[in-house]
């Protein structure tokens, strides 16, 4: 009997009790992601855990109100406090890995007390321990986010090879050890060390255990399967699983349908590869299983498909997914000086920032539309470049930038113009999720745009009361979301986002509102106080949703107009500088969050 079984439970019995007390328990096994305990369900045995891993929580599921209580290995036992009590189950306990257990009746645990008392200081210490534990985790805040014990990487698409690859190295960037096994069914094509090399073949007899010991401790068991049968063994032994798929199959395919089937608990993820340049092929986004990942490069022998090369980003989002992690992106509202935003993602990208979802409201909902597509941020400058900028004729004047606006809202030519470069794209044919906030003007409440025709969602969202008229949807009449919330952070943190990072680009005023050119003041007109009185309110309410941001940046626009679209390469570089000046930040926010 390895020592670590007996180290706490057993501790302090002479040899013959030890024997005695062994005697009494029986052998029993428990596949990953089975439920050994139910809470509320009456209980009278003690599990003793020998090989494997196994989760103890709280809650109805994978839902927000689900709560690790702890995860137990080797040596660790879990079920006595309601043998001890002979009442209900306090917590569900489900098996991580395959789990091998030695399990303790109550009837022979009260029968053994008597001889050997030694068995209830036993159990005793390690709840005792257990609940500190617990306490100071309470007692600390620290959020307690899902590890992964085991994983699957069920290989469908030839490219998956080069997402497993790709997640083995996303994986060691913490600090843990992880240990790659490859199962397949017929040859492979290749070496597996070409995968990793530390990959180690086995066979489907020998995969449980092989999962469960290599799951000990700080290791993680990172199974890599391709065929019917390997895959099946595969998702039998994980407790999480990561599906390689085609994009165009969706979830039609083997592995979709298997991914389907599996438990909601065990919260399986959907990989969806597609060729980076076909943004068709991109669908379902509104599945939370789903995270696509662009393949740039598909070599071009059949015998090579670990070659592809795959988008970073996409790999890390899968990851956190993995981890329970989401960091999203808000991009406020401020007419032309949206255009900041640009600045701002173009170092977010040089810098490797990866953001899992995205919001947007008003002009930031252009730019996060833009970016939830794939454009890149040259991409984005370039279709404000050459969309936004009014004719030469009219740049010079602001109050001939505000007819040339006019005309823009009135005369229909945004939609013409965002249609150029977003053509009739769905929400669910995004890369990733995305939220656009607009405002309807009957029920005065804010309105949140998350499927349907991409174009129209960002139509409304940006529909200036001043310079547009009304857009009646429905029962709805939509006008620009900046009017209640300007920086969308709220969104995010509403659809589970554990960290925001917003980019407020319209609370930043120029004083030189109501001076000529000497400085002095002026009578302003009309347009100009309406405009004022506006950017005055999109800052107030920009104030309050500031509080569900973990972290600002505030670009200087404040010597730039709403109307100002002709100052293109003069906005982004003055986000440029916001995002240089803060991306130092952004990247410890994220490196605390993946360590907490």
């Amino acid at each position: 009997m390895d020592e670590t079984v007996t180290k706490s439970l057993l501790v302090g019995l002479a040899d013959d009790g030890l024997e005695e007390v062994l005697s009494a328990f029986t052998s029993r096994h428990f596949q990953a992601g089975e439920t050994i305990v139910q809470l509320g369900d009456e209980g009278d045995e003690l599990f003793l855990i020998v090989n494997g891993k196994v989760r103890v929580w709280t809650g109805s599921g994978p839902a927000v109100s689900e709560r690790t209580l702890t995860v137990l290995g080797p040596g660790e036992h879990f079920g006595e406090a309601s043998m001890l009590s002979r009442g209900r189950r306090t917590a569900t306990v489900t098996a991580l890995t395959f789990v091998e257990t030695l399990v303790l009746g109550g009837d022979d645990y009260r029968r053994l007390l008597g001889r050997h008392p030694q068995l209830l200081e036993n159990i005793s210490r390690s709840l005792t321990r257990r609940l500190s534990a617990m306490n100071a985790e309470i007692t600390s805040g620290q959020q307690h986010r899902r590890a992964v014990h085991s994983l699957a990487i069920v290989i469908e698409d030839p490219t998956g090879w080069s997402l497993a690859s790709a997640m083995l190295g996303q994986l060691r960037h913490g600090n843990r050890i992880v240990q790659p096994i490859v199962i397949f069914d017929g040859e492979l094509p290749f070496d597996p060390s070409e995968i990793d090399s530390d990959a180690t073949q086995v066979g489907k007899d020998d995969l449980a255990m092989s999962v469960a010991s290599r799951s000990r401790g700080n290791s993680l068991a990172v199974v890599i399967a391709h065929g019917g049968s390997a895959s099946a063994a595969a998702i039998k032994e994980c407790e999480r699983v990561v599906f390689a798929i085609e994009a165009k199959q969706q979830l039609s395919s083997p592995a979709g349908k298997q991914a389907l089937e599996i438990p909601e608990h065990r919260r399986p993820i959907v990989a969806f590869l597609y060729v980076e340049s076909d943004r068709s092929s991109r669908s379902p986004m509104l599945d939370p299983r789903i995270r696509c990942v662009p393949v740039s490069h598909r070599p071009g022998t059949s015998d090579q498909p670990h070659l592809a090369k795959l988008d970073s980003q996409a790999v890390t989002r899968i990851e956190r997914a993995l981890m329970g992690m989401r960091v999203g992106l808000a991009l406020g509202g401020g007419g032309a000086k949206g255009i900041a935003h640009v600045g701002v993602l173009d170092v977010f990208a040089r810098r490797g920032i990866v953001f899992d979802s995205l919001a947007g409201t008003s002009a930031g909902a252009i730019i996060a539309a833009a970016a939830a597509a794939g454009f890149s941020a040259e991409e984005i400058g370039c279709f404000f470049r050459d969309e936004m900028i009014p004719p030469k004729i009219m740049s010079g004047r602001p109050t001939l930038r505000r007819i040339f606006l006019f005309h823009s809202f009135r005369g229909g030519r945004f939609e013409t113009k965002l249609r150029r470069y977003l053509h009739d794209l769905q929400f669910d044919q995004l890369a990733l999720p995305l939220a656009i906030s607009t405002v309807d003007l009957i029920t005065g409440r804010q309105r949140t745009r998350r499927e349907g025709d991409l174009v129209s969602a960002i139509l409304q969202s940006i529909n200036h009361p001043l310079f547009g008229s009304p857009i009646i949807s429905g029962d709805e009449m939509l006008v620009d979301g900046g009017v209640l919330i300007n920086v969308p952070a709220s969104v995010l943190r509403l659809e589970g986002c554990d960290y925001v990072v917003s980019i407020d680009v319209g609370s930043s005023l120029g004083e030189d509102f109501g001076k000529d050119r000497k400085g002095k003041l002026k009578r302003p007109g009309y347009f100009s106080t309406i405009l004022r009185t506006m950017d005055l309110g999109r800052r107030h309410a920009s104030e309050l949703h500031r509080d569900e941001s973990d972290l600002i940046i505030f670009p200087e626009t404040g010597g730039f107009r709403m109307e100002d679209f002709h100052a293109v390469d003069g906005l982004i570089e003055v986000g440029r500088q916001a995002g240089e000046m803060h991306y130092a930040n952004v990247e410890s926010l994220l490196k605390s969050a993946e360590q907490s």
